[in-house]
């Protein structure tokens, strides 16, 4: 399902048995996930499967999603796996 992702459309989302995802209509890679107990969690996508985590609503904003998924999407762009600094932090 494809939506602008706002806090008004945000507020529609209800938990369903399974957990699901709604894109991003504005910004291609970003999404949302609603699990079963409710909780929403924003990703980018910024290649076939991959993702990177931005953080969970509501404490993080459509807004601010929006743009750590630009900034993320530019580092993949430019050769760089946002996962590395990841991966590297936790070494």
């Amino acid at each position: 399902m494809d939506v602008v992702l706002s806090n008004t459309s945000i507020k529609g989302f209800k938990p369903k048995e399974k957990a699901y995802e709604i894109r991003d209509s504005r910004l291609k890679g970003l999404m949302l996930r609603v699990q079963p107990t409710g909780m929403m969690t924003y990703y980018v996508e910024y290649g076939r499967g991959k993702r990177y985590k931005i953080g969970r609503h509501p404490e993080v904003t459509p807004q601010i999603a929006r743009d750590k998924a630009i900034e993320i999407l530019g580092r993949a762009i430019q050769g760089d796996d946002p996962n590395d600094a990841k991966r590297e932090a936790r070494q």
